[in-house]
């Protein structure tokens, strides 16, 4: 039943929903979560960055186990990454990344508890680190100074360990290898022959033997491949002869008996086909493989080889299409391409566990593939999502809370503690689950949640209720379209909700409310005035006192609404209409009569923006405001939260101060002074205040969602430990 189509409604249910909202209107109102939606740069990131990170690009696979494969990559740009799976199924989870480390490249384990792993450290100097406890904890090995890069490396042995490498600029100085003969703990330099211009990959087997895949340098002719070989684990080197040498060179491996098949990959850019060499006698001669390929197949990017078994994994031909997957059962001497591998539309890299099971990993959202029949079909396994943003938080007590929000992969994310935060738990959802706005919690953890289908107001609204403290969600049926993004709940069974839709009759956003007076679980329509936009934030006090902030239609400045109760049934009338600089997006009522709005003066500053924090006050009940002193710090405020009328709390964002800030009032809320974060925080959205000194405030840090909590009434702030990864529990059947 379509808000504007029927309004029947409203004379059948009048009499009754003025007789609930008399009844329900009461008890003290939970703050609504505002937003402006700025983002802002954060200039000191405080929080250990491996704790606020979620996998993006995956660089390197190693799997010293069948049942046990770590892969490394990035985060973001700058954080790094490190992922543990099993290549004979299941999901994958996160691990422990090493204190001082960035991006990570590569990875080598030669046992289950050995691991090294090379990239670089927060200010781009080459790094590596090494395990000895299978990765719970990582120290930094001892390098040779001068290098620029640290590539590829491999281990033979827990102990014997050789690493690709490249020294600063200087005369006479280049490509070099790292030699460690202590499990990757400390590294020594080691020349390879002349003309080598970069090295490429390298492979040390069974022995002390070792083959290093390198190129000459450039010229402007066809790229030439080197093959160098070692007898004595890496410490002295000779170039072994090619067939074929106009490739550019991507990877060299060794697997068989004594390791003693060997395969080499590239490309040869000129004829656009991927160059294939096989050797049988652990790399002392070499043929050219023949490939099979029954498509077009690009620069090859992986490759991995168990037993006789092998795989390549290719990029897409000319950055276009699938990425193919070549196999060989053979120990490389022939080669077809199997499926596309369309899982994973940029692969990077390639490990194998056994003949049968294989993973790649990536840099697109999937970020992992994995086969179990040797490369002939490729699934992508669960992997952990990521918190993104949470944009709400409602608290009963002040231990027990709900934030709600999105995961990095815009998944709907619902986070739980009943412990002030020490713990948090992730409920199951409702199928059918989209965006998650607003939320509002009562006594004993009665909690609804709204949101929509889509973040845009094209789609059905949607409401979840919890009669459990936020163990158990259910979702319940809501008349309209829209998106709701706030509600109040101020009584045992009266909630207000509001939000927006998409109108195309007036080519623009508009205003959607509704109101239940059963607690959350049925949804009528509540008039608006037609020249109102969205709905941004709702707060109730009392039955004379339900206000909502708004944006008036086709201006800049907010609307009051208050929720007047007439013959016809309850309706949103407009009770003040804003200067055209004032832009509102949070109220809260700490009375009948006085309430504050928080949000941004649009014409306050003289940067570009003309942005400011803005606080207005009004003592008559929402009929006139004005105006009140605040700090003047930020680009505006997006929540606001007064437990007591001795004492209110906003948060904000923006220059001058990059990152989020809180300011905070005693007494009237007409002087308003500074808090203190953490550095590194990002945005704050969310802010709820149980009592009069506890208050919790949710948003982002870089890379991840971000709770902190304050116990002496928003002064100071510290955060609360949230997990990394949301390994998303299976959706509840039913509504």
């Amino acid at each position: 039943m379509g808000v504007t189509k029927d309004r029947a409604w409203l004379r059948v249910a009048a009499v009754v929903m003025a007789a609930a909202v008399l009844a329900a209107c009461s008890g003290s109102p939970s703050p609504g979560a505002g937003r402006s939606g700025a983002s802002t740069a954060v200039t000191t990131p405080a929080w250990p960055a491996r704790e606020w990170s979620h996998a993006a690009e995956l660089s390197g696979i190693s799997c010293p186990a069948p049942s046990a494969c770590l892969a490394v990559g990035r985060s973001n740009p700058y954080d790094p990454a490190i992922l543990r799976g099993n290549p004979a199924g299941g999901g994958w989870s996160p691990e422990p990344t090493p204190g001082g480390a960035g991006p990570l490249f590569s990875i080598a384990c030669p046992s289950t508890s050995r691991c090294i792993v090379t990239g670089i450290d927060p200010r781009a100097n080459p790094a590596i680190f090494f395990t000895s406890d299978g990765g719970r904890s990582w120290s930094p090995a001892r390098l040779p100074t001068g290098l620029s890069t640290v590539g590829p490396l491999s281990c033979a042995s827990i102990m014997s360990c050789v690493a690709s490498a490249a020294s600063s600029p200087a005369p006479g100085r280049g490509a070099v290898f790292l030699v460690s003969s202590d499990g990757g703990a400390a590294w020594s330099e080691v020349a390879p022959p002349q003309g080598v211009g970069t090295l490429i990959g390298v492979f040390c087997g069974a022995g002390s033997t070792c083959l290093a895949l390198a190129s000459a340098p450039p010229s402007p002719a066809s790229p030439t491949a080197l093959l160098l070989a070692s007898s004595d684990a890496g410490r002295t080197w000779g170039e072994v002869s090619l067939p074929v040498g106009a490739f550019g060179p991507a990877s060299v491996t060794c697997a068989g008996a004594a390791d003693a098949d060997c395969v080499i990959t590239g490309y040869d850019d000129n004829r656009r086909v991927p160059v294939i060499l096989y050797s049988a006698n652990a790399g002392s001669t070499w043929s050219i493989s023949s490939v099979q390929a029954s498509r077009p197949v690009g620069p090859p990017v992986g490759l991995a080889c168990e037993e006789r078994h092998c795989l390549v994994v290719s990029s897409p031909p000319m950055g276009l299409g699938s990425s193919a997957v070549l196999v060989s059962s053979d120990a490389g001497a022939t080669w077809t391409t199997s499926v596309d591998l369309v899982s994973l539309s940029l692969p990077n890299t390639l490990a194998c566990a056994t003949p049968s099971s294989c993973v790649a990993g990536g840099d697109n959202s999937s970020l992992l593939a994995t086969t179990h029949d040797g490369g002939m079909t490729w699934s992508t396994p669960p992997a952990p999502d990521a918190l993104g943003a949470l944009g709400a938080i409602a608290c009963w007590t002040e231990t027990g809370c709900v934030a709600v929000g999105r995961t990095s992969q815009r998944r709907p994310l619902v986070l739980v503690t009943i412990d002030a935060g020490r713990h948090w738990q992730l409920p199951r959802l409702p199928a059918q689950v989209g965006v998650l706005d607003g939320l509002a919690c009562r006594a004993r953890g009665r909690c609804v949640a709204v949101g929509g289908a889509d973040s845009y107001g094209n789609a059905d609204p949607l409401v979840l209720v919890s009669a459990d403290a936020g163990s158990t969600w259910r979702s319940v049926a809501v008349p309209g379209v829209g998106t709701l993004r706030t509600l109040s709940c101020p009584g045992a069974r009266l909630c207000l909700a509001g939000g927006e839709t998409f109108s195309q009759v007036r080519g623009g956003r508009a205003q959607i409310a509704l109101m239940s007076t059963d607690g959350g679980s049925r949804w009528t329509p509540v008039p608006v005035p037609s020249d109102i936009g969205p709905i941004v934030s709702i707060s109730c006090s009392s039955v004379k006192t339900c206000l909502a902030v708004s944006g008036v239609d086709g201006t800049g400045a907010a609307g009051i609404l208050r929720l007047v109760v007439g013959a016809h049934g309850p309706a949103w009338k407009v009770a003040y209409r804003s200067p055209g600089d004032w832009s509102l997006v949070a109220i809260d009522c700490v009375s009948e009569s006085r309430c504050l709005a928080a949000g941004a003066d649009l014409g306050a500053g003289l940067a570009p923006r003309h942005l400011a924090d803005l606080v207005v006050a009004t003592a008559d009940g929402g009929r006139t405001w004005r105006a009140v002193d605040v700090t003047r710090a930020y680009e505006g405020l997006d929540a606001l939260a007064c437990p007591t009328a001795q004492g209110c709390v906003a948060v904000g964002s923006g220059p001058p101060k990059a990152g989020a800030g809180v300011i905070m009032s005693a007494g009237s809320g007409t002087k308003w002074r500074a808090g203190k974060l953490p550095g590194g925080v990002g945005n704050l959205y969310g802010l709820s205040c149980p009592s009069q000194w506890s208050c919790y405030a949710a948003g982002t840090v870089p890379g991840t969602a971000a709770v902190l909590t304050s116990h002496d009434g928003g002064a100071s702030w510290s955060d609360l430990f949230l997990p990394p990864f949301a390994v998303m529990p299976e959706s509840a059947s039913g509504t």
